[in-house]
């Protein structure tokens, strides 16, 4: 039976990156480049999660960048002495529990155990996991779960390659992950040569240590040279 699905989910991925689109010109672009992994109730559990947090946290932010919008309105009317009614502030859904929105999405990122991450991540489609880059790039931006962070940004990138070149909307933000993974990337590559080059001298003083150390118990000092010609091979 498990033979039968596994074999049943493969041939579903094969076909959906043999579509082609219509409107490349007879090209075929991976429409959908996810790899036939194992689906597990857990993952299937955590990716339902994150799809609800998501959103969740979509419609309010929405719900914000409409209140922001009427409240610019709103004060500009003022200012030219028009009467209108003050926008009323959105308020944000119990579920969210006193948490922010960027809050609320890393908790639920964080609930996820480490090895199903990019499992759930493939139950997201590409409007949701293109929400969900809005959020990893604030998380990355600020080093939070940098780990966590990185491994959903290139899963994301790897799975929707194609699409996110066409999609300029997103250009904004993946060029901010871009310079802030090369900037951790950069700070990760002067810790570890800090580290190598504290190695090499430990060790050297060790060694040094070691030489000394030996020579002592022979009683010789081989910074004299008599000591050097007396010493028996």
């Amino acid at each position: 039976m498990l033979k039968e699905a596994e074999q049943e989910y493969t041939e579903i991925d094969i076909a959906r990156e043999n579509q082609i689109d219509p409107f490349a010109k007879d090209k075929v672009l991976k429409i959908e480049t996810q790899v036939a992994q194992k689906r597990t109730t857990e993952s299937l559990r955590y990716g339902e999660d994150l799809m609800d947090a998501l959103e969740l946290s979509e419609v309010f932010r929405e719900e914000i960048d409409q209140y922001m919008m009427s409240l610019e309105i709103y004060e500009l009317n003022k200012q030219k002495a028009k009467k209108a009614a003050e926008p009323e502030k959105p308020r944000a859904s119990i579920k969210f529990l006193g948490r922010n929105i960027f809050e609320h999405i890393l908790l639920h990122l964080r609930r996820i155990r480490s090895p199903e991450l990019e499992n759930t991540i493939q139950f997201l489609n590409q409007k949701q996991c293109f929400a969900l880059l809005f959020y990893l790039e604030h998380f990355l931006r600020n080093q939070i779960q940098i780990e966590l962070v990185t491994r959903a940004i290139f899963y994301i990138i790897k799975t929707y390659q194609v699409q996110l070149k066409q999609n300029s909307a997103m250009l904004s933000i993946m060029k901010s992950i871009s310079l802030h993974l090369k900037g951790h990337f950069k700070e990760l590559r002067d810790e570890i040569g800090v580290n190598v080059s504290a190695i090499k001298i430990i060790k050297k003083d060790l060694n040094q240590q070691r030489n000394n150390a030996g020579n002592d118990e022979m009683g010789l000092d081989f910074s004299k040279p008599e000591d050097g010609f007396n010493f028996a091979f």
